[in-house]
């Protein structure tokens, strides 16, 4: 099963950005692999970036 959804992405990046986890803590809470975590963090940022809520700067 593919661990990639919108709903996914957001809880990725609220844990990353809003709650200060890292990947081995967002791993841990949502009960998934770390590169799981990796790759739904970079959806979600090019999923906002596409939709022209970020701007090109890294985050």
């Amino acid at each position: 099963m593919r661990d990639h959804s919108p709903r996914l992405h957001r809880a990725v990046l609220v844990l990353r950005y809003y709650e200060g986890l890292n990947d081995h803590e967002i791993a841990a809470t949502l009960g998934m692999a770390r590169a799981s975590v990796r790759s739904n963090a970079a959806r979600g940022v090019a999923e906002l970036r596409k939709a022209g809520l970020l701007n090109e700067a890294r985050v």
